[in-house]
């Protein structure tokens, strides 16, 4: 049995020939490549958080897309000034915030700044969400009651509140886009949780972050690294916009109790907003013209279903898992975010995946139920198996020659490879005697050993 690290030979081997042939998909922040796979949470604004001991321990897994929610149900993550109904000095448990809008905090806004400057140091590519378009919000700024202006994110009724509401939600607009001025892989939603047609409100705020951040400076480097307008419809984006658009969709959402569904409907009803049908969804064999995030809200996903991380990943997407970083019950999922993460910077950055299910077409179904496959366009195939593969399988591949590769998916470590197996027909791959690996990768190759060949 072989162990051996992805040092910088192995990687030197399996990507001399795809170096010169494509650009890496994955952005380059602060010395490292990141992948589009993270994770979103609003810990790093709480009061007493250790930003860059936090920030650190996600970069040392791998994971370097952090997604920040503001102005949510959490006091800490929101930048409008507040008051308390009870009389106490000191915030209570079950005491309720009323907020004035047209005033910010100055700690939470203070708390933000930081933040950007620690995630700069850190290499961490981060995003900010300002508004949750949530309608059954029982906390934060926008719940009924909940502020001075008696405003709501909901549709107003008449003209005037609609104004008002602009007005309101642009100087917040303001206030975070003054604050991502020169930053580098670093992008602004305006709505989050938010479904059906873009409405005009959406549509203005947009635009006025991408006029802001136009008015910054443009990045002229080869590859542009924002700041970014993350926009829920970029057709939506007037032309002068659209330079400042984000190189990703991050529209697609999975919330709610998913218990009695599985990854495939829970995908047809993201997919929905973009008006894709299932065939475009499972069987497009076309690369997706740019990453498509893919972000599992609070409690839609439990610790159980990790592997939907891995088989969304596989269809193509970049998974974004919002969780409780520093809490156990999350681990699982923090743990499995951070392989993929890592997966992706080893193997995966010059190809975007998409289901490959033809690859285990010689098995029985029975026996490819806990397997899934993948290609990247690039000569690349991989598989993921729901627990160890020990022992040897059959696989169809194209034409050509294949090195392959067993990989634990928690540690990266190659645990074992081969050279030598035959495309253009039935191909058997020996199984890993180490229970842990669990991913295998097949890499064509252009000179193999002629005698190598099984």
């Amino acid at each position: 049995m072989i162990t051996e690290e992805l040092d910088d030979t192995v990687k030197d081997r399996r990507s001399a020939k795809a170096s010169s042939a494509l650009p890496n998909l994955l952005p380059f922040v602060g010395g490292s490549f990141a992948a589009w796979s993270g994770v979103e949470t609003e810990e790093p604004m709480l009061r007493g958080c250790d930003q860059r001991g936090l920030l650190d321990r996600l970069a040392a897994k791998g994971i370097r897309h952090l997604v920040v929610p503001l102005n949510g149900a959490s006091e800490d993550a929101c930048l409008f000034a507040r008051k308390h109904l009870d009389a106490g000095a000191v915030v209570k448990a079950g005491s309720i915030a009323l907020y004035d809008l047209e005033r910010r905090d100055e700690g939470a806004f203070t708390r933000l700044k930081f933040l950007l400057e620690t995630a700069r140091s850190a290499g961490i590519m981060m995003g900010l969400s300002l508004f949750d378009a949530a309608p059954d919000l029982a906390a934060g700024p926008f719940r009924k009651g909940g502020n001075l202006q008696g405003l709501s994110l909901a549709n107003s009724s008449t003209t005037q509140a609609n104004e008002k509401l602009l007005a309101t939600l642009g100087g917040v607009v303001d206030w975070v886009c003054s604050a991502a001025r020169g930053f580098r892989g670093l992008w602004i939603e305006v709505v989050r949780n938010a479904s059906g047609p873009v409405s005009a409100i959406e549509k203005l705020l947009s635009a006025r972050v991408a006029e802001t951040l136009a008015k910054h400076g443009e990045d002229l480097s080869p590859v542009r690294l924002g700041p970014w307008l993350a926009p829920r419809r970029s057709d939506n984006l007037r032309e002068k916009h659209a330079t400042q658009a984000a190189p990703f969709d991050s529209s697609r959402t999975i919330s709610g109790d998913t218990s009695s569904i599985d990854l495939s409907a829970a995908l047809c009803r993201s997919e929905s907003i973009s008006g894709a049908t299932e065939t475009e969804i499972y069987f497009q064999r076309v690369p997706r013209r740019q990453p498509v995030l893919l972000r599992f809200a609070q409690g839609s996903l439990d610790g159980a279903r990790t592997d939907w991380l891995w088989r969304a990943f596989f269809r193509g997407y970049w998974p974004m898992v919002a969780l409780h970083v520093q809490q156990t019950r999350d681990a699982r999922q923090l743990e499995t975010i951070a392989a993929i993460s890592r997966f992706a910077v080893a193997w995966v950055g010059r190809g975007a995946l998409r289901p490959y299910p033809e690859l285990l077409a010689p098995m029985q179904p029975k026996a490819s139920s806990s397997i899934f496959a993948a290609e990247d366009g690039t000569g690349r195939f991989f598989a993921h198996f729901s627990g160890p593969a020990e022992s040897g399988l059959a696989l169809a591949l194209p034409t050509g020659f294949y090195r392959f590769y067993w990989i634990d998916p928690v540690s990266g470590a190659i645990l074992d490879q081969g050279d030598g197996a035959e495309g253009g027909r039935r191909v058997g791959i020996p199984g890993c005697g180490d229970p842990t690996a669990q991913l295998l990768v097949l890499e064509q190759d252009e000179s193999p050993d002629p005698l190598a060949v099984l």
